[in-house]
């Protein structure tokens, strides 16, 4: 009966004044319960809203179709391999478009290998003056303080010359806490140069790594992200060897990232490019369904903060209003959260409906707000209808006094 009565509760409590009065009764373990459920809500609105509506979209983007268009049909042609893309001709359009470019987007295409080493330089600078790293390395400790090193890198392939090897094995020799590990390469080993290099590069730079993962050096991908993906350009394509990646704007001027891998497409000629593009991402947002998780758990202190905060008030407010409603914090504070999980439910829905109208970084942003403007609205109307309801009962009882001894 009574595991009855509690899911009667926990279910109806938010439809119902009754059962939600009944809340300080209950032990805390419908408070966690639903912090676990908003954060589900919460994390599934979230995720259906991105990525949903993202066809829809795409189709209301005319002048990035146009773009696509205008690059790939009957111009460029690529086809997919063993869940790699395959294409003949490199185009960087923030270097030369070619005029592949198009209503203000750009076009990259480079399908080498993203894992292809690279020539890269570092410098380092110090306000408005840079020099070379071989110069940085000859300062002083104290003086080296003063600069800061940059890595740049360009798309060229890496080539392990006669000359280059001599010069990783000359620093790698002369150096005798590095002389040890340089001497355990096996120099009659198919990727002795490979190994040379990653211990030279280890030791001989600042910091040179890779973002790509398992990377010992850097990659052609880092060249494409550290001068395009993480500078903050907008409104573009590009199609590397693994994925492809794209910004653009409805016609709505709704802002619109997406992303996607290869691996699960079928080996063909792409004719169909819009049709690629869309395949890829929705193929790829099950992979990516962490990442949702991940932004959702910088929601719970909004899930915990927003109860919390209102419990306040409202205890605080109750202790004024006579013959009002629950008088202590903690019952006040159950009381709230009996109405968390279908304030969490009724913000999923309406934050999925607002996906077709509004860019996900809005959406994410207004989450809290529309959960916190439901959960307000919810518990005013527990407190008024309890403090006209407990006013009315005492008025009657005070009637029902006076009938029986003046009758």
């Amino acid at each position: 009966m009574r595991i009855k009565e509690w899911l009667k509760f926990f279910g109806l409590s938010y439809f119902s004044d009754k059962q939600a009065s009944c809340a300080p009764q209950f032990g805390f373990i419908a408070v966690v319960l639903n912090i676990v459920l908003a954060f589900v809500f919460f994390m599934c609105g979230y995720y259906a809203a991105d990525v949903v509506p993202f066809s829809a979209h795409y189709e209301n983007a005319t002048g990035y179709k146009r773009f696509i268009e205008n690059a790939f049909s009957d111009r460029l042609e690529i086809k997919v391999s063993n869940g790699k893309a395959v294409c003949d001709e490199k185009v960087n359009g923030y270097i030369s478009d070619e005029g592949y470019g198009l209503n203000g987007y750009k076009l990259i295409v480079d399908t080498r290998p993203s894992d292809m080493l690279i020539n890269f330089t570092q410098v380092a600078i110090k306000g408005e003056s840079e020099i070379s790293y071989e110069e940085y390395r000859e300062l002083s400790d104290a003086q080296k303080k003063e600069y800061k090193v940059e890595t740049r890198y360009t798309d060229s392939h890496l080539e392990f010359t006669e000359d280059a090897t001599e010069r990783y094995e000359a620093f790698l020799s002369a150096d005798e806490n590095l002389k040890k590990q340089y001497e355990e390469l096996d120099k009659s080993a198919g990727d002795y140069n490979e190994k040379l290099y990653y211990l030279y590069v280890k030791y001989y730079y600042t910091s040179a790594n890779s973002i790509m993962y398992g990377a010992k050096a850097p990659v052609l991908r880092d060249y494409y992200y550290k001068n395009y993906i993480a500078g903050g350009k907008a409104y573009y394509l590009y199609i590397f060897d693994d994925m492809t990646a794209g910004s653009f704007k409805t016609d709505g001027n709704i802002p619109i990232v997406f992303g996607g891998y290869f691996k699960t497409c079928k080996d063909s000629l792409i004719t169909d490019m819009h049709g690629l593009i869309k395949d890829v991402y929705y193929d790829t947002a099950g992979y990516t369904f962490n990442s949702y998780f991940l932004s959702t758990t910088s929601l719970l202190p909004a899930i915990i903060l927003i109860p919390l905060i209102s419990a306040l008030v409202m205890w605080g407010i109750g202790k004024a209003v006579k013959n009002g409603w629950e008088k202590t914090y903690g019952g006040c504070l159950k009381i709230i959260y009996s109405f968390v999980w279908v304030s969490a439910f009724v913000t999923a829905m309406m934050i999925f409906a607002l996906g077709w109208a509004v860019s996900a970084r809005m959406l994410y942003s207004l989450i809290p707000v529309i959960f916190g403007g439901v959960l307000i609205i919810r518990t005013a109307v527990f407190c008024i209808v309890s403090a006209i309801k407990n006013s009315k009962q005492i008025a009657g009882t005070e009637q029902n006094y006076n009938d029986i001894f003046e009758g």
